[in-house]
């Protein structure tokens, strides 16, 4: 393959942005806001793009306009999660659908 052929492809494939992947039961995009309440952390996920949309698991059934729940009980996901927000960081998150006590999705695990 000729150098050129070769530069041009690296800085094609370089300037695709990451996006956001949905599955079943994870997530990946940006914290777009957070809401933090006595019984845990809030929080909406946004895909990256221009306009941003708002990204949830499927097993979410796009509850509550996107906004997904950490119980106060996992606090290094919370904090990991508040982490990723100030520093602007994509994100995976895994949740194990809505709640019959919240009726919020609830997160079950956050991959930076």
């Amino acid at each position: 393959m000729r150098p050129t052929v070769l530069v041009t492809l690296v800085l094609l494939l370089t300037a695709i942005p990451a996006g956001a992947q949905t599955t079943s039961t994870y997530t990946t995009g940006y914290v777009t806001n957070v809401d933090a309440q006595a019984s845990g952390l809030y929080v909406l996920l946004n895909d990256g793009g221009a306009p941003p949309k708002i990204v949830q698991p499927l097993n979410c059934n796009s509850t509550n306009g996107g906004w997904m729940f950490i119980p106060d009980t996992y606090r290094t996901m919370i904090a990991s999660t508040l982490i990723a927000r100030s520093e602007s960081l994509n994100i995976t998150i895994y949740t194990s659908g809505v709640s019959p006590t919240t009726g919020y999705c609830t997160i079950t695990q956050v991959v930076e």
